[in-house]
């Protein structure tokens, strides 16, 4: 569907960024070129407005009202501030982007193998990018923020798992935004898997209380036998606009993707699968926990063109006062995916009636021997289950946390590190402790 912007406006300060900096943009002439077609599209398209389905639950109104110009420069950053993003007692190597910025000197590579060097986008650009060629040119159709991140991208990682390795140490990514009021990141994550291979990357999002725009694309290639596990944190500052995108193409491997999103004014997290090989497999396991006011938004899309694929998504997401959360999530089936099996489940719990849960699961199906399978629930709290626990010495807030935990351990317990899924716990324990019981707005079970 084409995605025209609703004012055009909303797209000025994005062009006049892209000229300042376009001298200075990596890339060898085949991206220069790419990247003014990119742009062009991008202006064209305009910011998506809610008319057009796919965004119709999405909050977009904080970018049509700053320039975010993304970070030209490094900026020195505490080392205890980048230990506080990260997640705690993980011994790992970990890559630090500050504000957007690959932080060389603040990252360590100790503990990969030997023939596992992840890269820095920039540099591999700067020296002419051949080998991402094919990637990067297959978004030139996609919508404005694909265009937009094409256009602009000149950080990011490129992470490579030769054939047959098997990383046991997980690889964590650490974004962290410091003092960057009204600035932008465009990254991009390339991580490519041979045959039989596996990697662990575990991704860490926080931030202060900048204005900030974090615009990622990860696109993720899975050959035959091969495993990747990706493992989200997103607890990014209140003024931020987030959106992610996970691209994955797949043959014979897996996907694993445990997604958790707490922080951001308005962010968004997407999933786009494609099964080109019999044997496949995707799980996602979403969590959004919504603070009054704030907009969260979850779309995933697998695509079944072959036989013999599996997926199963399951998305949980708890809404304060005035909060709206939304998961969108379609299955396609094509006419030759047979022996498809394929589940979707949603549940939101509602902490006040003043918020708002979107569900939109949707199948669609062209072959007819399949095992398809989608649900969606929305409730509050039991009254009864409440009164049970206060009835025991827990406080009303006691109560209520304990029953939300509860609602969202099983996904937490799906997290397969020991180090990141403690973070998931600490971080929606951390939530629940931010929430002003005023703003429950709960009636206390009698």
């Amino acid at each position: 569907m084409t995605q025209h912007s609703e004012s055009p406006s909303d797209v000025a300060a994005f062009h006049a960024a892209y000229d300042h900096l376009k001298p200075a943009l990596p890339g060898a002439g085949w991206l220069r070129e790419l990247r003014h077609v990119a742009m062009t599209r991008f202006l064209s398209l305009g910011l998506p407005g809610r008319r057009a389905e796919q965004w119709r639950y999405a909050d977009l109104g904080p970018l049509r009202k700053g320039s975010f110009s993304p970070v030209t420069l490094a900026q020195e950053t505490e080392q205890a501030r980048i230990d506080a993003a990260a997640v705690p007692g993980l011994d790992a190597p970990r890559l630090v982007f500050i504000n957007g910025r690959f932080q060389r000197a603040l990252s360590r590579m100790e503990g990969l193998p030997a023939d596992l060097a992840p890269q820095s986008l920039r540099e591999v650009l700067i020296t002419g990018g051949g080998s991402l060629r094919d990637l990067i040119t297959d978004l030139r159709d996609g919508d404005a923020f694909d265009q937009l991140n094409t256009a602009m991208m000149s950080e990011g990682v490129v992470i490579d798992v030769p054939k047959g390795l098997k990383v046991e140490t997980p690889v964590e990514i650490v974004y962290l935004v410091d003092d960057a009021d009204d600035r932008a990141a465009h990254l991009r994550v390339v991580v490519r898997l041979g045959e039989g291979a596996s990697l662990k990357l575990i991704e860490s999002f926080k931030g202060d209380d900048s204005r900030f725009f974090t615009n990622l694309i990860t696109q993720t290639t899975i050959a035959d036998d091969a495993h990747l596990t990706l493992i989200r944190r997103q607890n990014e500052g209140a003024e931020t606009v987030h959106i992610s995108r996970i691209y994955a193409t797949l043959g014979r491997g897996a996907l694993a993707v445990h997604h958790l999103a707490t922080g951001g004014q308005s962010a968004r997290h997407e999933l786009r699968a494609d099964f080109t090989t019999e044997g496949g497999d995707v799980r996602y396991q979403g969590i959004q926990l919504a603070r009054p006011h704030q907009t969260l938004d979850t779309l995933t899309f697998l695509d079944h063109a072959v036989p013999n694929c599996t997926s199963d998504q399951a998305y949980r997401g708890v809404l304060a006062a005035q909060a709206v959360a939304s998961f969108q999530g379609k299955v396609l089936v094509r006419r030759d995916a047979q022996k498809t099996d394929a589940k979707q489940k949603s549940d939101s719990l509602l902490l006040d009636r003043s918020a708002t849960s979107n569900a939109k699961p949707e199948l669609e199906i062209y072959a007819d021997d399949v095992q398809c399978a989608h649900g969606s629930t929305v409730g509050e709290l039991s009254t009864d289950q409440l009164f049970y626990l206060m009835a025991r010495g827990l406080s009303p807030l006691e109560a209520k946390a304990m029953l939300v935990e509860a609602f969202i351990a099983a996904l937490c317990d799906g997290v397969p590190d020991e180090a990141a899924r403690n973070a998931f716990i600490e971080t929606a324990r951390g939530w629940l402790q931010n929430l002003d019981i005023h703003d429950l707005a709960l009636k206390e079970a009698s």
